[in-house]
C-alpha cells in the first residue's frame, strides 16, 4: 500500500497537480485498536470542481488477540477504493453539492492485514492475530450526494470569522447506505462557506471547526460481516467533530477529532478516532 500511494504520488506531481491532499485517520491518539482503527487517503485536485482519489479502511475487533473476532465484536474488514468527486457552488443559494463515487474490493484482496502488519512492525505495536478471520472478498461501490447550505453567507460583516451552514448527505451502494444531516460552525479569521470544500483557499485563514451529524443507516457491509462473523447494527448513529484548521495560502493543515455513538448493538462504548490532513497547492 505504501508503495502504491508513493506512486500515485509521483504520477500526480508529473500530471501537474493543482492540489495534492493526504488524509490519516487513527484511533491510536485514544489508546484504543478497534473498529475504525486505521485509514489513509490520497487526493488529486486538477481544478476547483474535480478531485480524484485512491484509500483504505481498516476494522478490527476490540480483541486481537485472538485469532477470530469475539462475538458481539467488529470483524475484521478493509476497504480499498478508488474514485472522484464533483463539486459545484451555487452562489446565489448559497449552496456546496458534493457528488463523488466509489469503487473498490472489501476483504483480502484490500491488503488492509498486510498494510496494518507493516505499520504496526515499523512503530513497534502489537500483533494483529485474527485477520485470516476477514470477511470474504467483495468488489463494491458507494456514490454519495452532500448538499451544504451557507447559512451567513448574506452577512459579509459576519462571515469572515464566522460560519454556520446545515448539511445533509446521502451514500448509496453495494458497500453503504444511509442518510445523515447535520450542522457545522467555523470560528476564526478568513472562515471559508464550506466545511467540506475540497479546492485550496488561496488565502490564510485559521479556524476551528465543529459539527453535529445525525446518521440513519439502513446498510453497513463492514458490520454484516460473513455467515459466521457478523454483529447487528444500531439503525441511528451520531458524530461529533472537532477542528483545528489552518491555511497559509498554498499549505492546508486540518486536525478533527471524531466521536461517533454505538455503531453495533454490542459495541461496549462510543468509537474516538483522530484525522490529520495536509494538503498542498501547485
Amino acid at each position: 500500500m505504501f508503495k502504491l500511494i508513493t506512486s500515485l504520488s509521483a504520477l500526480i506531481i508529473a500530471l501537474q497537480a493543482d492540489g495534492l491532499t493526504f488524509v490519516v485517520s487513527n484511533d491510536a491518539p485514544y489508546g484504543t485498536d478497534s473498529q475504525l482503527t486505521s485509514a489513509c487517503e490520497v487526493r488529486y485536485l486538477p481544478s476547483e470542481t474535480w478531485s480524484f482519489h485512491a484509500g483504505i479502511d481498516m476494522y478490527t475487533p476490540r480483541n486481537t488477540k485472538t485469532t477470530t473476532p469475539p462475538p458481539g465484536q467488529h470483524p475484521y474488514n478493509s476497504w480499498v477504493y478508488f474514485g472522484a468527486a464533483h463539486q459545484n457552488e451555487i452562489k446565489a443559494l448559497p449552496v456546496l453539492t458534493t457528488l463523488k463515487l466509489d469503487v473498490g474490493a472489501r476483504g483480502p484482496h484490500a491488503q488492509g492485514s498486510k498494510v496494518q502488519r507493516e505499520v504496526h512492525n515499523l512503530i513497534g505495536a502489537k500483533k494483529i492475530n485474527g485477520w485470516e478471520s476477514e470477511t470474504p472478498n467483495e468488489f463494491g461501490y458507494l456514490s454519495t450526494a452532500l448538499v451544504e447550505y451557507a447559512v451567513l453567507e448574506p452577512f459579509p460583516e459576519l462571515e469572515r470569522y464566522l460560519q454556520v451552514s446545515i448539511f445533509g448527505n446521502a451514500k448509496l451502494g453495494s458497500i453503504e447506505e444511509n442518510y445523515s444531516a447535520g450542522v457545522s460552525m467555523t470560528l476564526g479569521l478568513n472562515v471559508p462557506n464550506y466545511h467540506t470544500l475540497h479546492v485550496m483557499p488561496g488565502t490564510e485563514a485559521y479556524y476551528f471547526y465543529a459539527a453535529v451529524e445525525s446518521i440513519s443507516v439502513k446498510k453497513n457491509r463492514f458490520l454484516d460481516g460473513n455467515d459466521v462473523y457478523n454483529v447487528e447494527k444500531n439503525a441511528h448513529v451520531k458524530r461529533y467533530d472537532l477542528g483545528l484548521h489552518l491555511d497559509f495560502k498554498d499549505i492546508r493543515v486540518r486536525l478533527i477529532a471524531t466521536t461517533q455513538s454505538k455503531t453495533f448493538k454490542t459495541q461496549k462504548d462510543r468509537h474516538r478516532y483522530a484525522t490529520i490532513e495536509v494538503g498542498f497547492a501547485f
